[in-house]
């Protein structure tokens, strides 16, 4: 009885041990806490003359839901923010401050499901800029895009079409050029991932490197010649999460630094 007592004993021990670690990770996901970009150039060809470099520092905050509420970004010339609205756990609106606390400008964000359907976006003046309408394959991946732009009281449409190459490389074709890219993706995460709501967003970009992290675009013509390409380097912490992305060239120079909650 004893034995059997102590057997009870020991596995609600267990269990309780796992219940709460299961609590603990599922409550507390590993969040981008501060991003450091450090940029350098030279601006008059001149080997003499120091490089011109420029750093600035976001930092992300979060209410109890793990929601991003805003990123402030500040450089030694301005102070900025992005704030970020949120219906039901999904982004429903962001907007971009400037430094004299005016609204630069916004979208607003529609779904179907849990997918990123309608992107509108605004002006300071509250008139639309553009429109980018997403449209899913069966696997809910992203097929097709199609982006209305507003120039005064003219209307620009492309249509961007996606090809999946494999698990890790997408062509992208437009309906307005005869030249195609190629973006190649790690197999990490991208430093947003974990925020809540982000995701829909992250997997309608693959211009901003989607769930992942871009390693390699290369644009080609209609005959398969590769016209141009740049690299992106990235490290890595043990969570296969980013914590330096290199894009620097020849003569020019940026990279940036994540910081994580843990």
């Amino acid at each position: 009885m004893k034995k059997t007592a102590l057997l009870l004993v020991t596995l609600m021990t267990i269990a309780s041990c796992t219940s709460d670690k299961e609590i603990i990770e599922k409550e507390s996901p590993k969040l981008l806490n501060k991003q450091i970009s450090v940029e350098s150039y030279d601006d008059d060809g001149d080997p003499d003359t120091p490089y011109v470099e420029s750093t600035t520092t976001s930092t992300y905050h979060y209410n109890d839901k793990y929601e991003l509420l805003k990123i402030i970004h500040e450089s030694p010339e301005v102070v900025e923010k992005t704030l970020f609205t949120y219906t039901n756990g999904k982004i429903t609106k962001t907007e971009d401050i400037d430094s004299n606390g005016r609204t630069d400008r916004y979208s607003e964000y529609e779904y179907t499901g849990d997918l990123l359907t309608k992107q509108t976006n605004y002006n300071s003046l509250n008139a639309i800029n553009s429109i980018r309408e997403y449209q899913y394959n069966s696997d809910s991946k992203l097929e097709k895009t199609t982006t209305e732009q507003f120039f005064n009281s003219n209307t620009n449409t492309v249509v961007s079409s996606y090809e999946y190459l494999s698990d890790n490389k997408v062509k992208e074709t437009t309906d307005t050029d005869t030249n195609y890219t190629i973006y190649t993706f790690d197999n990490k995460n991208s430093p947003l991932i974990n925020i809540v709501g982000v995701k829909a967003i992250l997997q309608s970009d693959f211009e901003g490197g989607g769930t992942h992290n871009i390693t390699l675009v290369q644009e080609f013509d209609k005959d398969n010649k590769e016209l141009g390409s740049y690299k992106t380097i990235y490290k890595y912490d043990s969570d296969n999460f980013v914590i330096e992305r290199d894009e620097s060239s020849n003569d020019y120079s940026y990279v940036v630094t994540y910081e994580y909650n843990k």
